[in-house]
């Protein structure tokens, strides 16, 4: 049977609209015009899926969603709520507090809708469900790049006649303008769908004429003639486009992101006037949980954050208005903000100009074109996501009790963990407890003043990245350039500042962290790398027998990696690792942790979880890294993964369980490889 889904809308012509699209999919749609009946049909029929609209008759939308979500029978069933009035950041919280599993407004592009309704009711007839949604984006993306290469001959016309106008002497200066910015455009356009040679020469051009505007010249005989072979090759390059337009080429496409009542719906609006990039870009935002509204004039996208902020913005740099009317709108609509929206900016340009120019902005990230949308997602899940980070935390060095409660105040008011610790003699004892993002030290104290413990700490590699701050009266430089030499990061004088002191102390701590962590990050896949994970291990395994509570360590290894690398080539085997990493990531929980353990291996570490308990959700990630699709040129392949298991129960140290885990991976390699291996079974 066909899965189910209930449209209840009363507006006639949105539920025959999305009737005839679902209906088409595969589904079976039944409909009603009101709370009440939608609600009798949903407990009647028990479908897959609802989807109601928030202002209806006898029952509005939270009130069926409510009641959807109390009874029994019925909890189990996602409720898509819809708007066209309700459209603002706090209606989709506020659905989420009915318990909705997500929220669109109202019209809904059909790609959209699409990718919704199958992140939560597969469509029917598919038992490879992640592999065919993954294909189907990509032909999607494939039909933008198809349509994208049908513009060329127009643009490589337009830019044509304004090289003509330019050889006739037609007002040089606007001309040499519009054309920088088409070929600007163009460049940046045709790098995000992967025509290579047409990106190089339009950049060639751009460059060219922009080279001419810096040196307020007009065009001469002798540039004309060097630039007429560039032109050829454009000419050229833009053929080729067409050609082979229907070869796509690769995306990372991940798991749909599903909603749910833990997982608030995080919209972004997309400044981009390039409206075939602008489609790609919404599509594959949207396959990852985003609510993507898109623009194409700043104008518009600054009127629409005033009445209804986003949670995110992701803006392009340069429009036909201006070369950076993009960063002056985002800078115009954060002024007078009293809470600023994040905003990452795209572009062709990777100078250090675009780049200044979008910090000014205020700039969260910056991604040059074209863009990895995998490093886009994860930056904008940084963003937008609620989940509260860890508080910085704090080691208070000072002899002087009221000194350092005075401190601890003021840092802890500021949303710090703070360990106070008045002897320096047991520094070492409370940083192997506290595990500081930073150390807050007086300079002078009995027994050991600050500049020679600061040494001692430096002489332990653990803390050598843990930045010390100094506090003290010591007003000679000389004594605090020593302080600063041997082994401090920073020298704040006493009395300071309540302001001063929490933005030093949250500074130097936020810098640090992120140091520490990208530090531990694999470079290909952005997971931990195996020393990073060697080290959790250890702290998991300590903290284990402390609670006498079990973890797990899970080894994954492809199957056969030399046969992938000798057939579908290194890149290939590179976005196998970056996409198997993904999957890894968006199916175990949060608190797993996840490395690049060897060359073609994935280690996870599983807390409060035992060896056995470990085997059935491993032996289920080992099928679904099985269904993925890679892409490799216009082929497609899959890959199998062998798994080894092992629990700490049967461990005597953390060394030995690493060791347990890689030879039960061994094991698993040896039984022919597509499978999971249990130390001691």
């Amino acid at each position: 049977m066909e899965p189910t889904i209930v449209l209840v809308d009363d507006d006639v012509p949105t539920l025959e609209t999305l009737k005839k699209v679902l209906g088409d999919r595969g589904y079976r749609v039944l409909t009603a015009h009101d709370g009440q009946t939608g609600l009798s049909l949903i407990d009647e029929c028990q479908p897959g899926l609802a989807m109601v609209d928030v202002l209806l008759p006898k029952l509005n939308g939270w009130q069926v969603c409510d009641r959807v979500k109390a009874a029994p029978k019925t909890r189990h069933i996602p409720v898509i709520l819809m708007s066209g009035l309700y459209t603002k950041p706090k209606h989709f919280d506020e659905s989420q507090r009915h318990g909705a599993d997500g929220f669109m407004t109202k019209p809904i592009p059909t790609a959209a809708l699409l990718l919704r309704v199958e992140s939560l009711l597969p469509p029917p007839k598919k038992t490879r469900a992640d592999a065919d949604r993954g294909r189907e984006l990509q032909e999607r993306l494939t039909e933008l790049r198809v349509d994208f290469a049908k513009s060329l001959p127009a643009s490589f016309e337009g830019i044509r006649t304004g090289f003509g106008d330019l050889r006739n002497g037609v007002k040089t200066g606007e001309r040499l303008a519009e054309l920088r910015f088409q070929l600007h455009k163009l460049a940046g356009g045709s790098a995000s769908f992967d025509f290579k040679h047409l990106t190089g020469v339009a950049r060639t051009l751009e460059h060219e004429i922009h080279e001419m505007i810096l040196a307020a010249a007009s065009p001469d005989a002798a540039w004309f003639a060097r630039l007429e072979p560039v032109l050829d090759q454009f000419r050229q390059a833009c053929e080729d486009a067409r050609r082979f337009a229907t070869n796509p080429p690769h995306v990372e496409i991940g798991r749909p992101r599903q909603g749910g009542a833990g997982r608030s719906l995080r919209t972004v609006y997309l400044l981009e006037d390039d409206p075939f990039l602008a489609q790609s870009l919404s599509l594959q935002l949207t396959h990852y949980g985003f609510a993507v509204t898109a623009f194409s004039e700043p104008e518009a996208m600054v009127r629409a954050a005033r009445e209804a902020a986003p949670h995110a913005i992701v803006a392009d740099i340069t429009f036909q208005k201006g070369e950076f009317a993009g960063t002056e709108a985002v800078l115009g609509l954060q002024k007078g903000r009293t809470k600023i929206i994040p905003c990452v900016f795209i572009s062709a340009r990777g100078d250090i100009f675009a780049r200044l120019e979008a910090v000014k902005a205020g700039a969260r990230g910056y991604f040059v074109k074209p863009l990895d949308i995998g490093a886009l997602v994860e930056t904008l899940d940084g963003l937008t996501s609620s989940e509260k980070l860890d508080p910085y935390r704090v080691l208070i060095v000072e002899d002087d009790t009221t000194t350092a409660a005075l401190y601890e105040r003021v840092l802890q008011k500021a949303g710090m963990a703070t360990y106070v610790l008045s002897d320096p003699l047991k520094a070492l004892e409370a940083l192997g407890k506290f595990h500081p993002d930073l150390i807050l030290m007086d300079l002078y104290m009995p027994g050991c003043n600050g500049v020679v413990l600061s040494s001692v700490i430096r002489q332990i590699e653990d803390y050598v990245g843990v930045p010390i701050v100094f506090l003290s009266s010591e007003k000679r430089l000389d004594r605090q350039m020593l302080a600063l030499k041997l082994g401090g990061d920073d020298f704040l004088t006493k009395p300071v500042d309540a302001s001063h002191l929490v933005s030093s102390v949250t500074a130097r701590a936020q810098r640090a962290r992120a140091i520490r962590v990208a530090l531990g990050k694999d470079g290909l896949t952005a997971l931990l790398n195996h020393s990073a994970f060697r080290i959790a291990v250890g702290r998991e395994f300590s903290r284990a027998r402390r609670r006498k509570s079990p973890c797990a360590v899970v080894l994954f290894d492809l199957d056969h990696p030399e046969a992938v690398v000798e057939k579908f080539g290194s890149d290939a085997a590179d976005r196998l690792l970056r996409a198997s990493g993904t999957l890894l990531k968006q199916r175990l929980r949060a608190s797993d942790l996840i490395a690049r353990y060897g060359t073609y291996q994935f280690a996870v570490l599983m807390p409060d979880t035992s060896a056995v308990e470990a085997f059935q959700v491993v032996d289920e990630l080992r099928a679904a890294l099985c269904l993925l699709q890679h892409w490799a040129g216009d082929k497609t392949f899959c890959a199998t993964f062998s798994v080894g298991i092992a629990g700490s129960q049967s461990a005597d140290d953390p060394v030995h369980l690493a060791i347990a885990a890689e030879c039960t991976l061994e094991r698993a390699r040896a039984a022919g490889g597509n499978t999971v291996k249990l130390e001691g079974r």
